[in-house]
């Protein structure tokens, strides 16, 4: 999805996000003053690049106040809210800057799918293990008896169905910062953030301390992704599946 610029600067777009689940203001918080972080982030580096030295070579990138500054410097309009349904599902729309609302949204829940994808593939591979370690069994016991062919088919098919809601647990347990920023190095958006920060005179130790920054404001909303309560899409559709 590219970055609203030039004559697009001026066009405010909503932005939508599912909710579902009970939620506290504690977590409210959370999502909206990262997610406006992270939305100015990306329309200072993308938007009106002029600026962006002021977070090359800085020893704690990415401080709320300097954010706040530049935004204001850029005349990059902040994030409003455009209406609110609070239920269970419920959703909310975000007016804010051409596309770059979309483009952080997309930024999260492109993270989020890393991580599960990454624990979909663990778990698809103990599957295949107990898959194998069955199917040896049966040769060398020649198995005859219904009963436990029928349990054995029973345990593979539970397996694959609980392999997603397995993946999305596993991934919201052993959620670290490590796999934040792995996830985060995939996406095309910071790739082309941390390129203006190069073409800015960032070095490599500036650029590590920036994807830092970045998955600093950005994991405290992947556990609200990853246990179903922010969606990108209503419940009904493609989620009520994982």
């Amino acid at each position: 999805m590219a970055i609203a610029t030039g004559a697009a600067v001026n066009d405010l777009m909503p932005t939508r996000f599912y909710l579902q689940g009970k939620w506290s203001l504690d977590e409210f918080e959370v999502l909206f003053r990262s997610f406006n972080d992270i939305y100015r982030l990306i329309a200072e580096f993308t938007v009106k690049a002029g600026s962006v030295t002021s977070f090359v070579h800085v020893s704690s990138p990415f401080h709320r106040g300097r954010i706040n500054r530049v935004a204001r410097k850029q005349g990059i309009p902040p994030l409003r809210v455009l209406r609110f349904n609070y239920s269970s599902p419920g959703h909310f729309d975000l007016l804010g800057l051409g596309k770059v609302a979309e483009v952080a949204k997309d930024a999260l829940f492109g993270i989020a799918d890393r991580i599960i994808g990454s624990e979909d593939r663990e778990l698809d591979r103990d599957r295949k293990l107990l898959e194998n370690v069955s199917l040896q069994a049966q040769t060398t016991r020649e198995i005859t008896d219904s009963y436990l062919k029928r349990t054995h088919d029973a345990e593979l098919h539970d397996l694959e169905v609980a392999e997603r809601r397995g993946a999305i647990e596993r991934a919201a347990v052993a959620l670290t910062a490590e796999k934040v920023e792995a996830a985060a190095k995939g996406l095309d958006v910071f790739s082309k953030i941390l390129t203006i920060a190069k073409e800015n005179g960032a070095s490599e130790e500036d650029i590590s301390r920036m994807l830092s920054g970045f998955v600093a404001k950005v994991e405290p909303i992947i556990p609200l992704i990853l246990v179903g309560k922010l969606l990108a899409e209503p419940f009904s559709d493609s989620r009520d599946n994982r």
